[in-house]
């Protein structure tokens, strides 16, 4: 029997428009519109999509940071929607999330001892001793060796790359089965983005940690996944295996993001088949009817402004919504 350590069953977060100081009663921007996913231990499900399309907001909602519209989110097997504040408190050490700036994530007037002291604090009833002992552990499993140099450092006295290293060990302090990835490279410089992204593919099979990995950025996304969900205006379009999805993707809008990731061989650009959409991304307040994606799909025809296509099972483990396949 396999067994999930999260499952997300139609969730959806609408939230009210505004318009200057003032709420619609209305119209409302949908920001997640049913979507359903399943993340094993030590597996990474990454999500990706331009800017808008709802991938933070779907983080966040997994964690409770916001409260859905409608849906279940489960946590091995808990519904976490249907606790009280006093059980989600006591949850939300194992279900953690790093930020994608390091350096607005971390108090500039709080050394590491005292960041990394907080989650100890809240949660445990550790002495000020065995609590330093903790986070000098956790700088040495983060890479930040000798820890006993760091541990009394303010933020400011680090690289962007260390103070990510911190935010990890932030995240990792009380032995947390599920973390939400924001975009965690993103904000580093290149020769960066390798150690931060190998360094968390060593904690997680260390530590049993199932990753839920959003970003925008494809190169990071065939490292470091283990299955791909690509989000356009709050929907799936298309779930499948990291290796099918880049080795055969099916919907327009999938093809179009690989045809926009930059090829590192020359002669390989040359060769690749160009696809630019047309238009911009149509407004979440009102979404158009239909597929979503059809007022910028250079293959839509009459029935993709019609009807909305059903996410389907095409083969094993790759699910589309298209109405074109």
């Amino acid at each position: 029997m396999v067994t999930y350590v999260i499952e997300a069953s139609n969730i959806k977060k609408y939230f009210p428009a505004t318009k200057g100081f003032f709420r619609s009663s209305s119209k409302f921007v949908h920001a997640v519109d049913d979507v359903s996913f399943k993340i094993k231990q030590k597996e990474t499900l990454s999500i990706v999509g331009e800017s808008g399309c709802g991938k933070s907001t779907l983080g966040n909602l997994t964690l409770r940071l916001y409260e859905p519209t409608e849906g279940t989110l489960k946590y091995s097997g808990l519904n976490i929607y249907e606790l009280t504040s006093e059980e989600m408190r006591r949850l939300r050490s194992k279900m953690q999330i790093i930020f994608q700036d390091p350096y607005a994530s971390l108090n500039p007037r709080k050394t590491v001892r005292q960041i990394l002291s907080q989650p100890f604090l809240i949660h445990t009833q550790l002495t000020k001793d065995e609590i330093k002992e903790k986070i000098l552990n956790l700088l040495e499993v983060v890479g930040l060796t000798p820890p006993h140099q760091y541990i009394d450092r303010y933020p400011h006295e680090f690289s962007g790359g260390q103070r990510q290293r911190i935010g990890v060990a932030r995240a990792l302090a009380l032995n947390p089965k599920y973390i939400v990835a924001d975009e965690p490279v993103s904000a580093l410089d290149l020769s960066v983005r390798g150690q931060i992204l190998s360094l968390l593919r060593e904690v997680q099979e260390k530590f049993n940690i199932a990753y839920l990995f959003i970003t925008h950025d494809l190169a990071v996304v065939r490292s470091i996944s283990t299955s791909v969900m690509v989000m356009y205006l709050g929907e799936i379009v298309e779930l499948a295996d990291v290796n099918n999805l880049f080795l055969k993707p099916m919907h327009p809008y999938t093809k179009a993001l690989l045809a926009a990731t930059p090829i590192p061989n020359p002669d390989s650009a040359k060769k690749r088949k160009t696809l630019i959409l047309k238009g911009e991304v149509p407004s979440p307040i009102d979404p158009p009817p239909g597929c979503r994606f059809h007022t910028r799909c250079p293959w839509a025809r009459n029935m993709c402004s019609q009807a909305h296509p059903e996410l389907i099972e095409l083969e094993r483990g790759h699910q589309v919504a298209c109405h074109l396949i």
